[in-house]
Order: structure tokens, then C-alpha cells, then sequence
């Protein structure tokens, strides 16, 4: 296995994939932002495919063991964008407080879309994706695949044990809550 690399960043400055650093709130217009990096490369080159693949939810009704969806609407009537800019912030503080030692990962970053990619301690990949429409986000959080990514071809063997069944142990619904928590946006959760 590939050694862990640690990037220590403050949170006044966000540490982008090249190296250089970014202003403190996150890129949008497609940029693609790393946040405390400490994933293998190995986990890093096979999250997007993955992720595009989502061979853990290809089963309905097996998928919700480690999958969670909610509906956020603004109580003050916020623009999509003013909720954007809220989540942005409000991801920044879980990145800060994250207890999990997680990798948090901005892979698409749009004025009506929302995708991060969460590489956990042991490599797992979860993807949350957020969809802003007037004042309401869609979102979708879950866990992509069975076999952590910091094994090699672990991309490739999720499609082969597509079928396992396994438990997120709530972690995708926490998450986005650690993200409602946070955000200066007043909103409500619905299930969809």
C-alpha cells in the first residue's frame, strides 16, 4: 500500500490539488479542491470512476443500507445561490472539525450543483452530491462501493460485489447534518 500523505492547511487559506492555495470560500465554476489531503494515491486515481460507476447502488432497495436523501428548503425565501454560498461556508467548518479524519473532496462545484467526494479514514468512498433550485437542494448521500479504494483495482472489484450488502452506520446521514448545523442559511429537511 502507498504511503499516507498529510497536507497540514489552515482554515483561512483552502489547499487546492496543485498546490497553491485558494481564497476561503469554495471554487465554483468546475475547479476541483482537495481539502486536509491524507488519501493514497491509489484511493485518489480510482474515486472517479467509482464514483461515476456507484456499483453499491445499483441494488434499490439494498442501496438504502448506506445511502440517505433529504430535501433542504430555505425558511426565509434564500436564492439557490445564497444557500451555495452558505453550504460552502459550512462545509469549510465540518472540514475544520471533522473528527472522522476524513478526506473531503470538491469534484464539481457549479451554481446548481454540488458534488463531493469523502474518502473515509479506511479509504472508503462516499459521494454527496446537492442539486440548488430556487430555495430548495436536493441531496444524495452514499457509499459507493464495498471495498475501500487504498486497495488496488478496489474500483473494478465493487462492480464485481456489487450485491454485498453493508452498512454506512449512519455516517452519509451525519454528515449532512454536521453540514445543516453549520450553515448561517435558515433551513427545513423533508424526505423526498
Amino acid at each position: 500500500m502507498a504511503k499516507r500523505q498529510t497536507k497540514k492547511t489552515d482554515m483561512t487559506s483552502v489547499q487546492d490539488p496543485v498546490g497553491g492555495t485558494a481564497d476561503e470560500t469554495l471554487p465554483l465554476k468546475g475547479q476541483e479542491s482537495v481539502y486536509k489531503v491524507k488519501a493514497t494515491v491509489c484511493s485518489r486515481w480510482q474515486a472517479p470512476v467509482q464514483s461515476c460507476l456507484r456499483p453499491a447502488m445499483w441494488i434499490p432497495g439494498l442501496n438504502r443500507l448506506h445511502s440517505h436523501r433529504e430535501i433542504w428548503t430555505s425558511t426565509r425565501g434564500s436564492t439557490a445561490d445564497e444557500i451555495l454560498h452558505s453550504v460552502e461556508r459550512a462545509l469549510l467548518k465540518v472540514i475544520e472539525t471533522d473528527r472522522s479524519h476524513s478526506d473531503f473532496i470538491i469534484t464539481k462545484a457549479e451554481s446548481d450543483f454540488l458534488q463531493i467526494h469523502v474518502l473515509t479514514r479506511v479509504e472508503w468512498l462516499d459521494v454527496i452530491e446537492m442539486r440548488f433550485q430556487d430555495n430548495t437542494v436536493k441531496i444524495s448521500a452514499f457509499s459507493s462501493g464495498f471495498l475501500p479504494l487504498c486497495l488496488p483495482g478496489a474500483c473494478l472489484l465493487n462492480v464485481v460485489f456489487f450485491w454485498v450488502p453493508f452498512l454506512d452506520m449512519g455516517m452519509n446521514k451525519k454528515r449532512l447534518k454536521w453540514i445543516l448545523t453549520h450553515m448561517d442559511v435558515a433551513m427545513e429537511t423533508s424526505s423526498p
